[in-house]
């Protein structure tokens, strides 16, 4: 996408940032499909504007590394007896939310 001014991607994008803005969010890790909340944390800002924080994102620590570990390799098992044209549509499927929604 391009975000020349007055392009409608670029108004769309400003209203995000609008939105955002102001509403700290606390942002765990996900491990193993759960939130994980750590004592340490980094700040988060707005590329543009390091005066506007966005959040604390949780930083992970050698035991969350570890379980993060345990259940992605828990997870390949899963993943490697799905059917090819299932793994191709979740992927496909993945590209189009990190592409439009997620981007």
């Amino acid at each position: 996408r391009h975000y020349e001014p007055h392009s409608k991607e670029r108004a769309a994008l400003e209203r995000v940032l609008k939105s955002v803005a102001g509403t700290a969010q606390e942002i765990p890790c996900w491990i193993d499909g759960r939130e994980v909340r750590t004592e340490k944390s980094v700040s988060l800002t707005m590329p543009h504007a390091h005066r506007e924080k966005l959040g604390q994102a949780s930083l992970a620590g050698p035991s969350e590394l570890e379980s993060a570990i345990r259940g992605a390799l828990k997870a390949k098992k899963d993943w490697e007896r799905t059917s090819a044209r299932d793994r191709i549509a979740i992927s496909l499927k993945a590209a189009d939310l990190l592409a439009t929604k997620y981007r």
